[in-house]
């Protein structure tokens, strides 16, 4: 099985996750993440709060990506 596998369904998607792969903390925080980013989307921002937002985020993963290389898909 694969670490991630996601599925489209008429009105959802069904991600499916293997436990052996991913412990309970760090699929919380994934949770908390989508959750963040579900709130993102629903305010009402300008330009520039995007683009700070995006800079925060590309740098987070320049700093972290060594912890997630080759556990995705």
């Amino acid at each position: 099985m694969q670490a991630i596998t996601i599925h489209s369904d008429k009105d959802q998607y069904i991600i499916n996750i293997d436990k052996k792969r991913f412990d309970q903390d760090t699929l919380l925080k994934m949770m908390e993440w989508l959750r963040l980013e579900e709130l993102a989307m629903k305010m009402n921002t300008n330009e520039s709060i995007l683009d700070i937002s995006e800079e925060i985020k590309s740098d987070w993963w320049e700093r972290n990506k060594e912890r997630f290389e080759g556990t995705f898909f």
